[in-house]
């Protein structure tokens, strides 16, 4: 009784810390989210190529460009594994005019390195030095397939220090039109008006611009000339630097991958904001088969408490009854309920307990019940009463001259036989013979 008191018990506490805890993920702010953003800076180098014949021109020197990205794994637990766009990590072609030749060229940059900076003083624009020390080196795991997959994972060699993995988004439909997001990363124009050239990179330089989701669109709901993918259009506002930050909605889930806005032709007016659905980041950390989880809703507060309160008090009754319940004393089956009375023999008229069991024959170091070295037909470890499970068994034990039972059928040796009150058996010949009776008699 105690071991199933035990096991109620613990039941019902393993049931009320799931209620405590919730299902899923943690629910985060945006300002708590930031911890699982980075910033990602790539070393490039330049060349120029002419527009016509696509010949190299001349070597333009180095150059570096910026973006975000944001860790995934176990939410909270620092990271090795981050999400970002493709455009961020990989080389580019673009067209450009040189003042000094008065031409156009094509522009080609070579990615020479890829870094993570830890804080604000890794990088510097001016004298384009860049800190080891506080600069982490990453690989490219993966690069999205098309034009409408701009992604890329990324690795670290160990996981970044004070930089976390955040959950991502269950299902798709638990984001709707009009529901509240923030956009999170590192703007090119955060870095506006700061002193001796130095790239924002701690956590609390990420920017947290909030809106709304304003649309959920694909590919095919654009011109052909553009392949998107499948996107979000939201009012959060990002810019430059921004690409491959997070997109979070009120609990702090990566809803989308922020990646590119639409302009009026200001550089520095956009008129819409759009993020690639963080479905394609799911797929590709699925193909590498690297872990990631995902926010589910807890169950509401109000609910916890009242839950908590049932099981307190299913918990309360349990104890109250079982405390309140007397034990009531068992028969032992074995010892009360089977006893033997000799019919004929030496024991003539005497009775015995069986208890577990009674082992009889004439050897006084082997048997529990002990006939006198000269009594005939009984051999010296002769036959076995037992009782097993409120049932009582008699087995032979390979005697000399045999255990019967009434009737005149000899036991096999070593096979036991179930016997029951009135039944009758005898050691060697009928001259040693016993009933089986109660406590009280037959």
């Amino acid at each position: 009784m105690k071991k199933r008191w035990t096991g109620w018990l613990i039941v019902l506490a393993m049931v009320m810390g799931l209620l405590l805890t919730g299902c899923g993920a943690k629910s985060l702010s945006a300002v708590e989210a930031r911890s699982g953003v980075v910033r990602v800076l790539k070393l490039l180098d330049v060349a120029a190529y002419d527009i016509d014949t696509l010949d190299y021109v001349k070597s333009v020197g180095s150059a570096y460009a910026m973006g975000s990205a944001f860790g995934v794994g176990s939410q909270g637990k620092e990271t090795d594994v981050f999400v970002s766009n493709r455009h961020v990590v990989e080389d580019s072609v673009e067209l450009g005019y040189d003042e000094e030749d008065d031409s156009f060229y094509l522009y080609q940059y070579t990615v020479t390195g890829l870094y993570i900076l830890q804080d604000n003083f890794a990088y510097n624009t001016e004298t384009n030095e860049l800190d080891s020390s506080r600069a982490i080196p990453c690989t490219v795991s993966y690069v999205g397939a098309n034009e409408a997959e701009d992604l890329a994972i990324l690795r670290t060699p160990e996981p970044v220090p004070g930089r976390v993995a955040l959950a991502l988004q269950d299902s798709e439909d638990s984001l709707k039109q009009s529901d509240p997001v923030s956009a999170l990363g590192y703007p090119y124009l955060s870095d506006v008006g700061t002193s001796e050239g130095y790239l924002l990179a701690s956590v609390d330089d990420v920017t947290v611009t909030d809106g709304t989701a304003a649309r959920f669109f694909d590919s095919v709901s654009v011109s052909s000339e553009e392949t998107l993918g499948r996107v979000i259009q939201h009012t959060a506002d990002i810019n430059s630097g921004n690409s491959g930050g997070p997109l979070i909605d009120e609990n702090g889930a990566v809803v989308g991958i922020n990646t590119w806005v639409t302009s009026d032709g200001d550089q520095f007016t956009t008129t819409a904001y759009y993020a690639l659905r963080i479905q394609y980041a799911k797929n590709a950390l699925d193909s590498l088969g690297i872990a990631y989880d995902v926010y589910r809703p807890g169950i509401p507060v109000w609910l916890i408490v009242i839950l908590a309160a049932a099981v307190v008090a299913v918990v309360v009754v349990v104890v109250v009854l079982l405390m309140a319940r007397k034990k009531k004393p068992r028969p032992n089956a074995e010892t009360e309920e089977y006893r033997i009375q000799c019919v004929s023999g030496v024991f003539a008229g005497r009775r015995f307990e069986i208890g577990h069991q009674l082992r009889m024959g004439r050897d006084p170091n082997r048997n529990d019940l002990v006939f006198p070295a000269q009594t005939q037909g009984v051999s010296g470890v002769h036959c076995m009463l037992i009782l097993d499970g409120g049932n009582l068994y008699l087995q032979d034990l390979g005697s000399s001259y045999g255990t019967w039972l009434s009737g005149g059928r000899k036991l096999a040796p070593n096979q036991p036989v179930q016997l029951h009150r009135g039944d009758t058996f005898s050691l060697g010949s009928e001259r040693e013979s016993f009933v089986i009776t109660g406590k009280g008699g037959l």
